[in-house]
């Protein structure tokens, strides 16, 4: 399988984009479990829960204001031009700042999606 790259992640909170991200990680989405049964296994659906991490590079003035992020969007693009678009954006964590050695402070913001693509949990 060929690696993807991604070449572009934005957020937009009420219309502002935000562009200073450094890194991006989908999280794992379950959409079943097993279940034992009488004399088998089978299997339930789960509510999908989409979400991500980014790290964020904190600029010298004007750092984004992660507490009240709510229902935001967030599109990443990967090199091939394929595009994951999120909707219904919440930050549900907000990491400590450090250095990553390059003279840059960056942040962990973890968050939580309302649907992927269109699709909803």
């Amino acid at each position: 399988m060929a690696k993807r790259y991604v070449v572009r992640c934005e957020l937009e909170i009420n219309g502002q984009p935000i562009t200073d991200f450094k890194g991006f990680a989908e999280q794992a989405v379950t959409p079943a479990k097993t279940v034992p049964l009488m004399h088998s296994t089978g299997a339930a659906e789960l509510t999908k829960r989409f979400g991500f991490t980014v790290q964020y590079v904190i600029p010298q003035t004007g750092a984004q204001d992660w507490y009240g992020v709510r229902n935001a969007t967030a599109a990443v693009t990967y090199d091939s031009g394929e595009r994951t678009d999120f909707g219904g954006v919440e930050v549900i964590e907000v990491g400590e700042a450090s250095t990553d050695g390059e003279n840059e402070m960056v942040q962990t913001i973890t968050c939580m999606a309302a649907s992927r693509n269109g699709v909803t949990g």
